[in-house]
């Protein structure tokens, strides 16, 4: 039998790793729209095929370009 404080570590634990693997998904999914925008798929469906709406990657691919124009 778990003491109260052995439960709320092992509830924090579980959050902390649904957590993780929550931010880890999202991150890849990150990834996976930038190689869309590079690749020169249309915003269209880049949205489509990742449930990002056109103005979040509108969005990231502003930034995209200005990263890419303060590389040089």
């Amino acid at each position: 039998m778990q003491t109260i404080a052995e439960q709320l570590m092992e509830k924090g634990k579980l959050e902390g790793m649904q957590l993780g693997m929550q931010h880890g998904m999202q991150k890849g999914k990150m990834e996976v729209v930038k190689k869309a925008i590079r690749a020169g798929l249309s915003i269209e469906t880049i949205a489509m095929i990742s449930g990002l709406s056109i103005d979040e990657i509108r969005q990231m691919q502003s930034k995209m370009k200005l990263k890419i124009g303060s590389d040089h």
